[in-house]
């Protein structure tokens, strides 16, 4: 054993000491120093907790040193910051008579989680190996509905910063690799590097390095950033910054790629590819973050959250949990035409003393129903109903209809059917049966719809392999259409065809077995 005792005269006075094992397997490496977990113990009581040591290499350049030394002066407890706990400065013998050496540590408060860059991933363990349930349920969230866990991860981002911005420091270094999913379940910000107090930024302290090269992510880095424009740096470069990682996960890779050089170049010059966000009012908030101009951009991380908050309520998973009132459908199309439709399904509601109401088209009056989720044996019975109503032309437009309420309260069956009859092809879910449907329809086909048909479905029941698989091909094969090679979309396509795989073999069906296994093979290794 290499036990180090650290202790200063700050560390006397509070009748604490901290050490660690040199020893000891690493919690990690950086290009600064190696860090350890250790202990700070009170002497009086003998008590201790778990803290991380940063063991500063030999050498630094005194400017590395100042920013660690400003690191650990940070002192703020918020559940979304890590919490710096000191910067010890110790003498020892050199390794010739009279010389000293002097060791420089910073102590925090100890983090066992998943980096959110890992998480992007598929990471979803900590360190030494331990699964962190928090991590697997926001990697979940990130497939099957990438808006709202960026909602969820940037929102707590803001608020670290909010407490940040409070104290007077401006973080200048946010990106994914300095975002932290803990075990106890919090998203905390990390790493006040390059920190830079408010009060004290003057033109000859600039984010560069002794050798001119810049200092922090340039695919995060606001264009003050970039220039080195110290002078103007404040809360809105790292609203940039935020605002980079927003579009990151709504769209699934970073606006700007390519060597440093000429990623630095288009943060000064060029814009936010915006058109790639699809939501419009999404766009807007995104588009305010990163604006190039420092005044149009939000000017505190509070005003940027509750432009988010405002987002609650889009997207497809929030719709399900508003309160199923009586609507009015408007489609012509589909009330144009057959007589006798009400009694066919006033008949249903008379069966199931469904809820009703009354839409008025040109030529009739038709009772529909709304189904209330708790209702499920009504919706069972009702879902029955739609498929036979689809099985000859004369109803079919009816049963599509029913189908389509029936996904509007949530039905999974549901939704996942009419997912495939919008479907180009028919895919293996039923085969027949939806040729046959398809057919009595005489609707054409919209891939777009029934992706997002498919996606809530999978939201809805993520254990049913049939959707999985047919989720999990469709992410594989547009991204081989289009031969894009997108990361995101191959993990998301081996995620869901892994767990359809395990599905299948569970119930037995040697059918879906072997479909999948072939979509499994075309995925590239790198993304197993």
């Amino acid at each position: 054993m290499s036990k180090i005792r650290l202790q200063s005269d700050t560390e006397r006075s509070r009748g604490i000491y901290y050490e660690f094992d040199s020893s000891d397997i690493p919690l990690g490496k950086g290009g600064t120093g190696t860090v350890y977990r250790g202990l700070c113990v009170y002497e009086k009581t003998g008590q201790s907790q778990t803290v991380a040591v940063k063991f500063m290499y030999e050498g630094l350049p005194l400017d590395v040193i100042e920013r660690a030394r400003r690191e650990a002066s940070i002192w703020i407890k918020n559940e979304n910051l890590v919490e710096m706990l000191g910067f010890i400065e110790l003498e020892e013998k050199g390794y010739f008579k009279g010389e000293t050496i002097k060791r420089y540590h910073v102590v925090s408060e100890y983090l066992e989680g998943v980096m959110l860059d890992d998480l992007l991933q598929g990471k979803t363990t900590s360190h030494d190996g331990t699964e962190v349930p928090y991590a697997q349920e926001l990697y979940k969230l990130y497939i099957n509905d990438s808006f709202h866990f960026a909602l969820l991860v940037v929102r707590n981002i803001l608020s670290g910063l909010m407490a940040l911005h409070d104290a007077g420091y401006i973080h200048r270094d946010i990106d994914p690799t300095n975002i932290m999913i803990t075990c106890d379940r919090h998203i905390k910000l990390i790493d006040f590097g390059i920190a830079k107090q408010l009060s004290m930024l003057n033109t000859q302290d600039r984010g560069l390095t002794n050798s001119g090269q810049f200092i922090g992510k340039p695919q995060y880095a606001s264009p003050e950033l970039v220039l080195g424009d110290v002078k103007h740096q404040n809360e809105t470069t790292d609203i940039y910054a935020v605002g980079i990682v927003l579009f990151q996960f709504i769209v699934g890779h970073l606006p700007f790629e390519g060597p440093d050089h000429e990623v630095l170049q288009m943060q000064i010059k060029k814009p936010v590819p915006l058109n790639l966000v699809k939501q419009r009012t999404v766009r807007r908030v995104i588009a305010k973050a990163t604006s190039k101009k420092q005044e149009q951009r939000y000017q505190s991380a509070a005003e940027f959250r509750v432009a988010l908050d405002a987002l609650k309520d889009l997207g497809y998973s929030d719709r399900n949990q508003l309160p199923f009132l009586y609507k009015v459908l408007k489609n012509k199309k589909v009330w144009y035409c057959i007589t006798g439709t009400a009694a066919v399904l006033g008949l249903l509601i008379l069966r199931g003393n469904l809820p009703k109401e009354s839409i008025i088209s040109k030529r009739e009056t038709i009772v529909v129903p709304v189904f209330p989720p708790h209702k499920e044996t009504k919706q069972v019975f009702a879902y029955d109903q739609a498929v036979k109503l689809l099985a000859t032309t004369i109803t079919a437009q009816q049963g599509l209809l029913l189908l389509d309420s029936l996904h509007r309260s949530g039905n999974y069956k549901a939704t996942f059917l009419l997912s495939r009859l919008y479907f180009n092809k028919s895919g293996e879910y039923a085969l027949q049966e939806v040729k046959r449907m398809k057919k009595s329809l005489s609707i054409g086909c919209d891939n777009r719809k029934a992706h997002k048909l498919l996606e809530e479905a999978v939201s809805m029941n993520g254990d049913d392999y049939k959707s999985l698989y047919e989720l999990g091909s469709d992410y594989l094969a547009g991204d081989i259409r289009t031969n894009i090679g997108n990361s995101r979309k191959l993990l998301k396509s081996y995620h869901l065809l892994s767990k359809a795989y395990a599905k299948a073999k569970e119930n037995r069906d040697g059918l879906y077995e072997r479909l999948i296994k072939t979509q499994l093979n075309k995925i590239p290794g790198k993304y197993k």
